[in-house]
């Protein structure tokens, strides 16, 4: 759960710079069990708890400018964890970018191209004791941080009264996992937005 304030500290109808700021809150599960392999409940490595258990500040900006055919937009933002949970542990900082370009195709359709780099450290604090990096390579909490730069490009579909929709693609350029983690291939997303 995430509450925050968006300020537009400019506001142009060709130019517009928008900060964010928000805080975290610490739900979700930090110490949940399962079987392990030898069928005895064991503690699930840090990276499947579905929690946080910490306050996070969420803060970032986002600056679009308009010129005749092109519009160019940046958007950064990070995630920094304030202190440990009640476990004894947190996840890393986690810091994102975007660089867009999009140009009309049509009055009512889009073409853009994105950029996007994402970076998140390693967890910190004390892991827990039933938690064995030899038996499971996720409990090596200090080998969980990683960097990915994604190249994309997407269509935007503009439907007037019900609202736009986007279609955009995107593929790894430069990834670096420090241990075991799922590895990105190619991301397709469909999204719909609806503003009111």
């Amino acid at each position: 759960v995430v509450t925050g304030i968006v300020y537009a500290y400019k506001d142009k109808p060709n130019s517009k710079l928008h900060v964010h700021l928000g805080v975290g809150l610490p739900t979700g599960e930090t110490g949940a069990d399962d079987l392990g392999a030898g069928g005895t409940n064991e503690r699930l490595p840090l990276a499947m708890q579905l929690g946080g258990g910490t306050y996070d500040i969420h803060n970032g900006a986002t600056w679009v400018n308009r010129m005749d055919v092109w519009t160019v937009g940046m958007h950064g933002r990070m995630r920094i964890h304030l202190g440990e949970n009640d476990e004894g542990w947190a996840h890393g900082d986690s810091f994102n970018f975007d660089f867009w370009i999009a140009r009309p195709v049509f009055s009512f359709l889009d073409f853009n191209l994105r950029l996007h780099n994402a970076s998140w450290g390693d967890y910190y604090g004390t892991a827990p004791a039933s938690s064995n990096p030899d038996d499971n390579p996720l409990s090596e909490i200090h080998r969980q941080g990683g960097s990915r730069t994604d190249a994309g490009m997407g269509l935007a579909l503009d439907l007037g009264p019900v609202g736009r929709i986007s279609l955009d693609g995107a593929l790894p350029i430069d990834e670096w996992l420090d241990g075991p983690q799922f590895s990105t291939q190619r991301t397709l997303s469909l999204s719909w937005q609806l503003s009111f």
